[in-house]
């Protein structure tokens, strides 16, 4: 599920970084300050926490763990899975 979350929400908070740190006028965009495409060097996995997630919704809550998503929390509505689901948190170094 580790996968899953990271091609899902990986995109969206990398969108976000983009987006909120757009300089000025003009929005964000996916260049550096060379005008160079950004490019990601993938790294390796680490699986932080996990909890298994119903279809009536929950709360994954990573707290204070000394890693670089410390007090991140993620919340799934009601309905955003079909059914019971074990979902991993983590980063990539």
């Amino acid at each position: 599920m580790l996968v899953v979350l990271r091609r899902v929400l990986f995109p969206v908070l990398f969108g976000m970084l983009f987006v909120g740190c757009g300089g000025g006028g003009g929005g964000g965009s996916a260049a550096n300050e060379n005008n160079n495409p950004v490019t990601l060097v993938s790294g390796s996995d680490v699986a932080v926490t996990s909890k298994v997630i119903t279809p009536t919704g929950g709360i994954i809550d990573v707290g204070e763990r000394g890693t670089p998503i410390d007090n991140v929390q993620v919340q799934f509505p009601a309905g955003a899975l079909p059914k019971d689901t074990n979902i991993s948190l983590g980063y990539n170094t």
